[in-house]
């Protein structure tokens, strides 16, 4: 939602020293104004001055494959959590059930962000408060990469990239929603899944021979 508030900010001041002589390449909008202003180029650009056009990303298929996991523990020091969650990574966010949801519901949940592709979830114990621990699985980073200057990731994702809001959560004392990492690294996630060369003027790829 910030990201959202960041592109209305930067439609109001389109005129910034710190975004000429480029204009972000009619390719993004400038932050706000004074020297300091920067670009925040559309999806699939990037760049300081949002020239780079983002080629099809993936992971090489001749190393090994590890899937970035992590765990989303929802819990409340009394009573139980009803109300909602907003999930977030990097620019995109879901809302969903405070109270326990299904291992599946929640798998859709992720994968209707933009910037995922497939995504796996278990789902443990429901406590008493409805509370659980979510185990998720990125198995899968979209080809057509859902990324830009601010917002982009090669495969392994830090922690501080999700986000979980209990403003909303109701009846509950003390609600937490907490993330950790399981599997830290992923397989890397790069241009051209690193068999090829990527054109940033067309945003396309040369493959590598064989390939």
């Amino acid at each position: 939602m910030w990201a959202t508030l960041l592109l209305i900010l930067a439609l109001a001041f389109r005129t910034d020293a710190g975004c000429s002589p480029h204009w972000c390449s009619q390719h993004g909008l400038c932050s706000g104004p004074g020297d300091d202003a920067y670009c925040i180029c559309e999806y699939g650009f990037a760049g300081s001055d949002c020239t780079r056009r983002l080629c099809p990303k993936g992971v090489n298929p001749l190393n090994p494959i590890t899937h970035k996991t992590i765990t989303m523990k929802t819990s409340s020091a009394k009573e139980k959590l009803q109300g909602t969650l907003t999930v977030s990574f990097l620019s995109e966010e879901f809302t969903m059930s405070a109270s326990a949801i299904s291992a599946n519901e929640l798998a859709t949940l992720f994968s209707s962000m933009k910037n995922l592709d497939t995504v796996e979830v278990s789902r443990g114990d429901v406590d008493d408060n409805l509370g659980t621990t979510y185990t998720i699985t990125f198995v899968k980073w979209p080809t057509i990469p859902y990324e830009n200057n601010l917002f982009s990731h090669d495969g392994s994702p830090s922690l501080a990239s999700f986000s979980c809001n209990t403003t909303l959560v109701q009846e509950a004392f003390s609600p937490k929603c907490e993330f950790k990492n399981v599997v830290q690294t992923g397989s890397l996630y790069e241009a051209c899944s690193g068999k090829g060369v990527c054109d940033e003027q067309r945003g396309k790829g040369t493959c590598d021979p064989g390939w």
